[in-house]
């Protein structure tokens, strides 16, 4: 499809380019990631906590029960 040519040309293109974003982003990166990992963690807890609320009969119910892995 693409000759050893192209695809060295491409990925020097590519790196230009970061190297372009990465100097005019400057420290804005390392906000961006620190509100990434903020907003992950944030949808995890909602994701689980939705989970557990639509299943908290089934939850309560194993609890009196006394569910074990061996029966």
């Amino acid at each position: 499809m693409y000759n050893e040519a192209e695809k060295q040309l491409y990925s020097e293109q590519v790196l230009k380019l970061v190297h372009r974003l990465s100097h005019s982003m400057g420290d804005y990166m390392t906000y961006f990631r620190y509100l990434c990992v903020i907003l992950s963690s944030a949808l995890i807890f909602l994701l689980t906590k939705i989970i557990i609320e639509k299943n908290e009969k089934s939850i309560s119910m194993i609890k009196i029960l006394g569910f074990n892995i061996r029966k």
